[in-house]
């Protein structure tokens, strides 16, 4: 899956940040979310701008909740589903994850409409890919979760850390495409509290 699409899927689609003030600190923290509330992507063909309706359990894209575990070595992120389902709809999770030091870096996990296509990948917040070694993602389709867990290396060894989790389908271009954020109805950035690590 070419970057291009990852950003017309849902790069476009988290358009503003609401960071969640805290005193809560925990290795281990779980963020549900409302359900009913993905929402589909919208490009206007004449003015390229972007609308974002609320559509209810589009597929693979209303979560229910998230727990986020920071590790002695690993950052790593559960995501559950409503309904996931290993179908033509294909699957993108973003963990956008912020540090102690101010260092901000994408986790992704795509699983293109293909029966065996899936990967992660590791960026920038604007794109550029960054070397990581020993990413590692899972999904269960069964029990409607995707993984990501990403070493604390690559991330600087950071105190702790705090998570924002978007995703959806993959729509390839013939299909809708739909994005839902962890912890809010909207499509903002939903920053986490911070998880320190443990």
């Amino acid at each position: 899956m070419k970057r291009s699409l990852i950003r017309a899927a849902l790069t476009g689609a988290v358009v503003g940040l609401s960071l969640l003030p805290s005193a809560a600190f925990a290795q281990r923290l779980t963020v549900a979310d409302p359900k009913g509330d993905s929402h589909e992507i919208v490009q206007d063909p004449d003015t390229g701008a972007y609308s974002y309706p609320t559509v209810g359990s589009a597929p693979n894209s209303d979560f229910v909740r998230a727990v986020y575990r920071h590790t002695r070595s690993r950052i790593i992120n559960r995501t559950t589903f409503m309904n996931l389902s290993h179908s033509g709809q294909g699957v993108i999770i973003n963990a956008a994850i912020g540090t102690s030091t101010g260092l901000v870096r994408d986790a992704w996990v795509l699983k293109d409409p293909s029966k065996s296509g899936n990967r992660v990948a590791f960026h920038e917040p604007h794109g550029t890919p960054v070397p990581c070694s020993g990413m590692k993602r899972a999904i269960d389709w069964d029990a409607n979760t995707v993984m990501v867990s990403v070493p604390r290396s690559c991330l600087g060894s950071p105190r702790w850390v705090t998570v924002s989790v978007s995703g959806g389908n993959y729509g390839d271009g013939t299909r809708r495409s739909y994005v839902d954020v962890i912890g809010t109805s909207t499509t903002h950035y939903h920053w986490s509290a911070r998880i320190r690590r443990g």
